[in-house]
């Protein structure tokens, strides 16, 4: 065997176990979460793409190709990383966060149509988008919800709103203060056009659910 073939099969020998690490990531990795032992995963996985960079050094290729070949994944890690960081704050600084107004004493599902051309325009304060809901729980606006990756799954804000314009703001489900026969909000589901929440008691919450 000549020693050029001999290179060129540590070469490919090496790119095939760099190939076999990524494309067994989940299946090895859930195998052993399953398991109860994590850690054994990503260490057989790191130890066979370590293999793979030996190999890779091994052949005789330039220098600069055994470091890509062996380390293109810090690119890639580093590209998405930047894009991420860099998405995040452009996200932050043009997102508004949802603030819905309920009329004092509403109890029951609320739901809030958005990017109707024909809706109610909603009001912005500071860094919240203000809507008013109807004394039925619903409201039909023509704010446009944007798929922001970094903050689409905010839970928005929710205040009683009484005749004389007072603010009072109603606690979430899992807050560990709610009293017994305290109003609180409970969420039911969300999309771009479209989301629903329950206004209730806990004696509510358990009659909707059952």
């Amino acid at each position: 065997m000549k020693p050029s073939s001999l290179f060129n099969i540590n070469l490919i020998i090496g790119v095939a176990l760099e190939l076999s690490a990524i494309l067994l990531y989940n299946p090895i990795t859930n195998y052993f979460y399953s398991g109860g032992s994590w850690p054994i995963g990503p260490f057989l996985l790191a130890s066979i793409y370590a293999a793979g960079i030996y190999f890779i050094f091994k052949s005789e290729v330039t220098y600069v190709l055994k470091l890509f070949l062996s380390y293109w994944w810090v690119l890639v890690v580093a590209y998405f990383g930047a894009e991420s960081i860099i998405i995040y704050f452009i996200e932050s600084s043009e997102y508004k966060y949802e603030t819905y107004l309920i009329p004092e004493g509403y109890h029951g599902l609320i739901r809030i149509e958005f990017g109707k051309p024909d809706g109610e325009a909603p009001t912005v304060e500071d860094d919240q988008v203000v809507l008013k809901l109807h004394e039925d729980g619903t409201l039909r606006t023509s704010f446009v919800r944007k798929p922001y990756r970094h903050f689409a799954d905010e839970y928005p804000r929710f205040y009683y709103l009484n005749q004389r314009g007072t603010r009072n703001e109603i606690k979430q489900v899992g807050d560990t203060t709610i009293g017994k026969d305290e109003v609180f909000v409970q969420y039911l589901g969300t999309s771009l056009h479209e989301r629903k929440f329950l206004v209730c008691t806990q004696k509510e919450h358990e009659a909707y659910f059952n």
